[in-house]
């Protein structure tokens, strides 16, 4: 029998990021299949994008093995790393370029990836038409690129992610359970990982796996929060 810690620690598992982790349904079956097509993009280049939490970039991690490209997690983009492609031109995956530091270095980037005939995948949380970049030569560049958008998760996605993420957290998920969070759980990538992450809280502080009843608690948690935001 599995015994608790008496004083439980609050442990956050590092989610698995392997392909064999990643699910497709109809949801994502189209990005997917895209991103699979990758030599026959028109310009070598594409924007992946979709809400926080929906699987963008553990798509670019596993496209980035595939390819053997090189990965900047866009926030900390430099100057070098402009530089070091000019030098030596290799195949891009740019995570997350709504946070990117400099609009012109991105451009520069892009514009030395398209010289060399280069492929450069990156990840947006919206579409290219609603980034907040000002330089026009940029958003006009981004706006012509092939964008691959991440549907809403459907039933059986929601049901993937559950196993996964529970399996992450080390919690106990049952049949039942599932039937019962499928119909009362918003449609979004974001509430899913937090309902998770609330079991995981309520299962640390009662030394229990989730039941119907912790879970009934969580999602009323949940709902009693978005409602404080939105008073």
């Amino acid at each position: 029998m599995h015994t608790y810690p008496q004083h439980p620690l609050d442990l956050k598992f590092k989610p698995a990021l392997g392909s064999e982790d990643y699910f497709l349904s109809e949801s994502n079956r189209a990005a997917v299949t895209h991103l699979r097509g990758w030599p026959t993009w028109p310009h070598r280049a594409c924007l992946l994008w979709g809400p926080e939490a929906s699987g963008k970039t553990h798509l670019i991690h596993l496209w980035q093995k595939l390819i053997k490209a090189h990965l900047i997690e866009a926030s900390q983009l430099k100057k070098a790393d402009v530089q070091e492609q000019a030098i030596s031109p290799q195949a891009l995956a740019l995570d997350g370029i709504e946070a990117v530091p400099s609009e012109l270095l991105l451009l520069q980037l892009m514009n030395i990836a398209k010289e060399n005939n280069a492929p450069i995948l990156m990840t947006a949380r919206v579409s290219p038409s609603h980034l907040p970049f000002r330089l026009p030569d940029l958003t006009s560049r981004l706006k012509g690129l092939v964008s691959l958008e991440i549907l809403p998760p459907d039933d059986e996605l929601i049901t993937m992610l559950l196993v996964k993420l529970f399996h992450d957290q080390q919690l106990t998920l049952s049949a039942p359970l599932i039937d019962y969070i499928l119909p009362r759980a918003q449609r979004t990538y974001g509430f899913i990982h937090a309902l998770v992450d609330k079991l995981r809280q309520l299962s640390l502080s009662s030394r229990r796996q989730p039941t119907i009843p912790m879970t009934k608690t969580a999602l009323e948690q949940l709902d009693a929060q978005e409602n404080n935001l939105l008073a």
